[in-house]
């Protein structure tokens, strides 16, 4: 799995795509496919392990949509926008474990899929600009 995460992200790289993170994220697969490792692999797991990470990718979806919720309401004190911000970065460090673990159970390269993502954010950006809701 790792090997073809490498050989996709090196691709990457070599045509510029990537930039030359290439230590950073090598260690962040190594520390998630280890802990994805200890998990139960058995074909009844699979779709449980499924279900589970969906339910908390929505969970912590939670935890994050109340923070920016929150932020737009004006006189909250400050300790408390502190402690929702705490809540909703850990969300977000969860969510993203989760995706990268989504994408180790289905083979596809983490890193392949954020580039993905990117392109298709520019390509939509330019309707945005279209219909006035970014700046040209």
């Amino acid at each position: 799995m790792l090997i073809g995460n490498t050989a996709r992200r090196e691709m990457l790289r070599k045509t510029g795509q990537f930039g030359d993170h290439e230590y950073l994220w090598r260690n962040f697969d190594k520390e998630a496919y280890n802990l994805y490792r200890v998990e139960p692999h058995s074909s009844e797991d699979t779709h449980r392990r499924h279900l589970l990470r969906a339910s908390i990718l929505s969970y912590e979806m939670g935890d994050l949509n109340r923070y920016l919720v929150k932020l737009g309401q004006v006189n909250l004190p400050t300790d408390i926008i502190n402690g929702m911000r705490s809540d909703a970065k850990l969300a977000m460090a969860d969510m993203i474990m989760q995706l990268r673990m989504v994408c180790f159970d289905l083979g596809w390269c983490f890193d392949e899929i954020q580039w993905m993502g990117i392109q298709h954010l520019r390509e939509r950006h330019e309707d945005f600009k279209k219909d006035g809701w970014a700046e040209g």
